[in-house]
């Protein structure tokens, strides 16, 4: 062998380890994000096989658009399969309207939430746990992966912990508010070192930021506080869009996607830092007139004057797009 082709493959040699080098890296650094779509407040309704010219109620006292909700799922499923590809889907809660008992509404989000591509998770909102009893609830999550008896649970992906609490039964009833407390302590006293993310219907803090006035809300608050490594709390519920820093943590309230703004929010987690953006469902027509439907919307007029609702809900800077750096907690 020549002095040419020695030369040869030895550069040859070092493109390779190069490239080696390169893809150990990508897969490292690849392994170390995660981007999770949050959705709050579908209220998905069976699609009416003929027009109606009577508002529902929910539209005349939430805004909702509960006769499009379908067909905006199914074009979300659509962006979020073919545009967005997030790691995990979180639906927070009230995935369907507020109906009487009907299986075959609940087996319609089970169906289209089918075609997601990505994980899923589902936490049960006011309208599932009104609705459906807790079996049949525990029984549809586990379809996705989340084993539970009583509606919250807790799982590792990647490098990082996901805890769904039941917000619900929280506010609600005491002595499974006691329980839950109990378990979401000892699952946080777990993991100081994980970063985590926590999901739950009810907001905790209201539009300007404060805690909102109720006991159960107040302690897990505190108990985030005492657990540094929780830095992102998602939750619904009140569909306005806000993004509060509060303690070191990032309370996000993300909007629905069947009431003005028409929105949800993606995130993007990565050692030390996060990064949300708002997603705006692309059907101009009804976003139009879920502006229109959230103005003349009996809630909202106890919150702001017709001409403030738009600004009330979509909210303003931060509230559309956060990036926020901290302690990435390997190297404490």
């Amino acid at each position: 062998m020549d002095v040419k082709q020695k030369n040869f493959l030895i550069i040859i040699t070092l493109i390779a380890l190069f490239v080696w080098h390169s893809l150990v890296f990508a897969l490292q650094a690849s392994d170390d994000r995660i981007s999770i779509i949050y959705i709050s407040d579908l209220n998905l309704y069976h699609t009416p096989s003929q027009n109606q010219s009577i508002k529902h109620t929910l539209e005349k006292k939430f805004g909702i658009l509960i006769y499009e909700s379908q067909a905006v799922f199914q074009e979300i499923i659509g962006y979020i399969n073919q545009k967005l590809k997030p790691d995990i889907v979180i639906f927070g809660g009230n995935n369907i309207a507020d109906e009487k008992k009907d299986e075959n509404l609940w087996q319609l989000f089970l169906d289209m939430t089918s075609e997601l591509k990505s994980k899923v998770f589902v936490n049960p909102g006011i309208n599932e746990i009104k609705t459906y009893n807790t079996d049949e609830l525990a029984y549809s999550l586990s379809i996705f992966g989340q084993r539970t008896k009583n509606l919250w649970y807790s799982q590792k992906i990647r490098n990082y912990l996901f805890i769904n609490l039941n917000s619900v039964l929280l506010f609600n009833n005491s002595g499974l508010s006691r329980e839950q407390l109990k378990w979401f302590t000892s699952v946080l006293s777990q993991n100081k070192n994980t970063t985590t993310v926590i999901a739950l219907y009810h907001s905790l803090l209201d539009a300007g930021g404060n805690i909102i006035n109720n006991s159960a809300a107040k302690k897990i608050i505190e108990i985030i506080d005492a657990n540094p490594q929780v830095k992102l709390v998602l939750s619904g519920g009140e569909y306005f869009n806000r993004t509060h820093l509060f303690k070191d943590c990032l309370f996000v309230n993300v909007p629905s996607p069947v009431v003005y703004p028409c929105s949800f929010k993606i995130v993007e987690l990565s050692p030390g830092s996060i990064k949300i953006r708002t997603v705006n469902i692309p059907l101009k027509g009804i976003v139009n007139k879920a502006l229109k439907s959230a103005k003349e919307a009996e809630y909202f007029k106890t919150k702001a004057s017709p001409n403030d609702v738009k600004s009330y809900l979509l909210g303003k800077g931060q509230d559309l797009q956060f990036d926020y750096v901290f302690s990435d907690l390997k190297n404490r």
